[in-house]
């Protein structure tokens, strides 16, 4: 999958050039008891940092610390973040001011120079901010991250931070007891926190959205003058500090509107053309016009238009729509795979000539992918805990919602995989679901179905969802008998051995960055279940007892698999954990299982190419490949911009199946791409080598 852009590539090797002004951030540290401070700023620093902004020459934030007042209200208001970037910079005095991570004297010549210095620096990324909705009940901040299409910077961890600061904060009476009554840049949230956001460095040339969101508390309301408010973005190593690139955005309520549809999905042959609708409203309280435009990320090959009331307009094009307050209007979106399998976003948005900015996803999945994922969490977001570890597994997968499947229960058998989701749905499976997903299991169909309370829905007596049909699915499509409905155990642990969770360790099921869909307040809890017959097995053990399982895989019929877990793989807490217990699941899903039971004693039916793991790896990976017959075998690596990197194998080989080693140790972190060829068979895989 690859977004679909226009670059120009001139293969000349030249310097790095200031495609992007770099705007340089001013950090300082302050306190309203802080008699020195006091001074500073009379002396120079509010006019020359005041002049600055307005010149477009600086981003600025003032943090406010918990010396020599420790009842400065604006520290108060926001302790967390203030203390955190007070101990990330080690500041131990104030006044202190660091401009680009770097701490400089507190003269106007050292702040004039560095700012000079700073701006004159190579920027790998521009920043656009953009606002969306902005109420007494949620701030949301729209960031796009565009790299130079020149860069070839190496970067370490990398964070995006954005800071909700107030411009100008007044009090009748000074706060603290150096006289001051107004402050200027006050930082009165950071979005989430001042931790930041980690995000996927995006190819040289390309872009990335991050979108932050805050729900403003009764004490922020009460200290915070909302018509006052200023977005600061800004781009920084935590393994050096180093600051990318920052910019600055003045928040209007004034002028605010939304997107909105209720088509997000389209499941359809790869002739079929997908038609959706949006809706521009302008919620604000004057005119605005609205610059709209399509983004695509998806297979080459497919065409996408948007119609308005002014025409027909082409990916790339942009249409401009004035609307008064109140007003709203349409937007057509059409989406044509052009007979090309594949999975496609297409993002219809709009940014305004205010700045506001809102947007609406489709998605198109065609049927013949490898792996399906079908969303069934009624309406919230957990597929994406899947759904961003297919992006480095595989790049043959589609996503739909469950609705589709009963009337398309026979289009299952052009996928190899189905990664089905239910959340804390009830019922997780409905019967024609349930019976769409036995013809799949039948055909030699792969599935991993995982969900809260499936287990007793189907397999307990007591359950309203029970009948003799759920527990023939239970026992012969998921080979498992079930034990206890609400299990104590918040952690599960991989078994010795298993080919899914050998080394896997523990699965922390609450906390974390999951998504907490087992919540003991709430009711939820993982099942207890064991492997039932001579093909299945269990998979993970409960904390402290071994012999308590909530997962299982097993071997349907000739050629079908199923790994269920009775848990969402949304709530696994570590990220890291979720890519190994992903990455395990897919393996074993997609081997043969002649191949990996080795019981025929027969040569592999087809050649094929296995999803490397470990994935994401570091230095090393292994990659698997099945040979059918004798034949010259090549497997070579190659970068993102489509560059040789390594010949993995080329020789001839006898039937069998081989792996192969990749060692990474001299290549820089990113997006690589291995393919095999076999005379007239050739497959591509994208693997992510992560440093």
């Amino acid at each position: 999958m690859k977004k679909v852009i226009l670059i120009l590539l001139a293969f000349v090797f030249t310097s790095q050039l200031n495609a992007y002004e770099k705007l340089s951030l001013v950090e300082r540290f302050t306190n309203a008891s802080c008699v020195p401070c006091a001074q500073l700023n009379n002396a120079w620093y509010n006019a020359t940092t005041q002049s600055y902004v307005n010149s477009g020459l600086i981003s600025h934030i003032i943090y406010n610390v918990w010396w020599p007042g420790a009842g400065d209200p604006m520290y108060l208001l926001n302790q967390t973040d203030n203390t955190a970037r007070t101990n990330y910079y080690g500041c131990n005095s104030v006044p202190w001011i660091e401009i680009n991570a770097n701490h400089i004297s507190n003269t106007q010549g050292a702040f004039q120079s560095a700012v000079a210095s700073g701006n004159a620096q190579f920027a790998p990324f521009n920043i656009v901010i953009s606002q969306g909705i902005i109420s007494n009940n949620l701030i949301e901040v729209v960031v796009k991250i565009i790299r130079d299409p020149t860069d070839l910077t190496t970067f370490g961890d990398v964070k995006l931070r954005v800071a909700l600061t107030e411009k100008t904060v007044s009090y009748t009476y000074p706060p603290g007891g150096n006289g001051e009554t107004e402050f200027y840049s006050v930082c009165r949230k950071m979005l989430p926190n001042a931790g930041g956001s980690t995000f996927t460095i995006p190819a040289p040339g390309d872009s990335t959205m991050i979108t932050v969101q805050y729900v403003p508390t009764t004490e922020f309301l009460q200290a915070v003058n909302m018509d006052s408010l200023r977005v600061v973005a800004f781009i920084q190593d935590d393994n050096t500090q180093e600051i990318y690139q920052s910019t600055m955005h003045d928040i209007n309520q004034n002028y605010m509107a939304t997107m909105s549809t209720q088509d997000e999905y389209y499941f359809g042959a790869s002739t079929g053309t997908a038609n959706y609708t949006a809706y521009v409203k302008n919620i604000g309280l004057f005119p605005d016009t609205y610059n709209i435009s399509l983004e695509f990320d998806g297979p080459a090959g497919w065409s996408q238009t948007f119609t308005t009331i002014n025409g027909t307009f082409n990916l790339g094009e942009t249409d401009t729509v004035t609307l008064n307050p109140g007003d709203s209007t349409d937007i057509q979106v059409s989406v044509s795979p052009n007979g090309i399998n594949g999975y496609g976003r297409t993002t219809a948005q709009f940014i305004s000539n205010w700045g506001s900015y809102d947007k609406a996803e489709f998605r198109f999945t065609t049927f013949g992918l490898d792996i399906l994922e079908v969303d069934d969490d009624g309406g919230e977001n957990y597929q994406d805990y899947f759904l961003n570890e297919l992006m480095s597994i595989s790049s043959d997968y589609g996503i739909i919602t469950s609705d589709f499947i009963p009337a398309n229960a026979d289009s299952l058998n052009t996928y190899n995989i189905i990664i089905w989701n239910t959340g804390v749905t009830e019922p997780g499976i409905s019967t024609d679901e349930m019976n769409a997903l036995a013809a799949f299991l039948d055909n030699g169909g792969r599935l991993y179905l995982n969900g809260v309370d499936i287990a007793y829905q189907m397999a307990d007596p007591s359950s309203p969802y029970y009948s003799t049909e759920t527990m023939n699915f239970f026992t012969n499509y998921l080979h498992s008998s079930y034990i206890l409905r609400e299990h104590s155990a918040t952690i599960a642990i991989g078994i010795d051995g298993d080919p899914i969770t050998d080394g896997l360790g523990n699965l922390t099921l609450v906390g974390g960055t999951g998504a907490n869909t087992i919540d003991h307040s709430a009711g939820h809890y993982p099942n207890q279940i064991a492997a039932e017959g001579m093909y299945s097995a269990n998979i993970l053990y409960f904390w402290q007892k071994p012999d308590e399982h909530p997962g299982i895989r097993a071997n349907h019929g000739a050629s079908g698999k199923v790994v269920f877990t009775t848990f969402g793989f949304e709530t696994i807490s570590q990220e890291e954990k979720r890519t190994l217990f992903a990455d395990g699941i897919v393996e074993w899903l997609s081997n043969p299982v002649s191949v990996e039971d080795d019981q025929s004693g027969l040569p592999p039916a087809s050649f094929n190419l296995y999803q490397n793991f470990p994935n994401p790896f570091n230095p090393v990976t292994t990659i698997k490949y099945q040979v059918s017959n004798t034949s010259p075998i090549l497997i070579k690596v190659y970068d993102i911009i489509g560059r040789e990197v390594s010949v993995l194998v080329n020789e001839v080989k006898e039937p069998g199946t081989y792996q192969v080693s990749f060692d990474s140790k001299n290549l820089a972190s990113g997006i690589y791409f291995y393919k095999m060829v076999a005379g007239d068979f050739t497959s591509v895989k994208k693997m992510n080598l992560l440093k």
